[in-house]
């Protein structure tokens, strides 16, 4: 089988099995969200309903914000803010660099972050049944 990209330098179909596990880091329980990273640092949600902050390179836990729920959407970086979802019916504005909560918006219709890009380059929510 063969897959070219004309953009991949670095990985494919003949060294992709010799790569390696770099680090790892344990949760309280399982990831189901992606992460986002900027600047060196992972940005992850768990279902220990908490949002953890990973140094890239080594994989030390820089800081961890617990929410009520679990943190499963995939958080979102922006301007030094992270925005993560949870399932307490919040999203939560976080400090990137401390973890320090800036602000929570509640909604009780059970709304969630959906860390994507829309038509317009905004952050959405979506609604669960």
């Amino acid at each position: 089988m063969t897959r070219w990209n004309p953009y991949e330098k670095v990985l494919n179909v003949h060294d992709v099995g010799n790569l390696l596990v770099k680090w790892s880091s344990t949760t309280g329980a399982s990831i189901d969200s992606s992460p986002a990273v900027m600047k060196g640092v992972v940005y992850i949600g768990s279902n220990d309903g908490k949002v953890y902050a990973l140094n890239a390179k080594t994989g030390a836990e820089l800081w961890s914000f617990t929410t009520g729920g679990y943190a499963i959407p995939s958080p979102a970086v922006a301007n030094g803010v992270v925005y993560a979802g949870s399932y307490d019916y919040n999203v939560y504005a976080l400090n990137a660099k401390t973890g320090a909560k800036l602000w929570n918006y509640t909604d009780r219709r059970r709304c969630v972050l959906f860390a994507g890009r829309g038509e317009w380059g905004r952050l959405r929510r979506l609604r669960l049944p």
